[in-house]
């Protein structure tokens, strides 16, 4: 999902020569995309009414259409708000403490076992553990720490210059809480806004937070609503928003 709506709000970016990437809102998981010979992919970009002199807001859908089937199915979709204004600076001040202490029983390798998360090396930025409650987690992450090369190269059309890979980190967190505070898996269902800010230093650790909903109270609940912000060691906060995933007890990842 995160690499799905990264890549469509750049190309709708591209149609507005002078306008930059402000924020991704509403995004919606439909069926998603498998990227097969059967099928073709479809972006269809439409402007709304509440586009102005300054933003432009885009509805974007991503669909595949199956040749063998003679119909289309949508796999995304999402609000592109994009802007002529200067790039904004990243905001600082989470009032986050991440401290460098990880928690003991987790690390990279066993995060990345197939059960709480199944990502390949390209996407494995996840060092360990903060801090996690029912309520909040905190991770700690390094870009690219399993690669020899540049994700940028390895990813090619795919490498986006706002941070996909960066995003998906974001939804990994919401995965982890799910294993830790629920021992279930879970997907994620969409988020209401991404807003982004400026490019994480390479080279640089980096953190994400997640603070539940404070409506989500009961552990019966089969969603997770949380608020995320993506930050350095000095606090600046590069990405920010809100998602969800849906919990599930008996899902397994292949």
């Amino acid at each position: 999902m995160a690499v799905a709506v990264t890549s469509m709000a750049e190309r709708a970016a591209h149609l507005y020569q002078g306008y930059s990437l402000v924020a991704i809102s509403n995004t919606q998981l439909f069926a998603g995309i498998t990227i097969n010979n059967a099928i073709t992919t479809e972006l269809k970009v439409e402007e709304l009414t509440e586009s102005n002199d300054n933003q432009v807001q885009l509805k974007c859908t991503l669909s595949t259409y199956n040749h063998a089937k003679k119909r289309s199915a949508p796999g995304y979709r999402c609000t592109v708000i994009l802007s002529n204004q200067k790039e904004l600076e990243p905001p600082r001040g989470t009032g986050f403490k991440t401290g460098n202490t990880l928690l003991n029983q987790y690390n990279t390798s066993n995060l990345y076992d197939g059960v709480t998360l199944f990502h390949g090396p390209l996407f494995q930025d996840v060092k360990g553990i903060l801090n996690v409650s029912e309520k909040s987690i905190t991770i700690k992450c390094k870009k690219g720490q399993k690669l020899n090369r540049s994700r940028n190269e390895i990813m090619g059309q795919y490498s986006n210059a706002h941070d996909n890979v960066t995003l998906d980190i974001v939804m990994q967190t919401f995965l982890i809480w799910a294993r830790h505070e629920r021992n279930c898996a879970a997907l994620p269902t969409g988020a209401k806004r991404i807003e982004y800010y400026g490019r994480l230093n390479e080279k640089k650790d980096y953190y994400v937070t997640l603070v539940g909903d404070e409506n989500m109270s009961s552990k019966k609940d089969s969603t997770w609503n949380a608020s995320f912000n993506v930050y350095d060691d000095e606090g600046y906060v590069y990405i920010r928003g809100a998602a969800a995933v849906t919990l599930n007890d008996t899902l397994k990842y292949l």
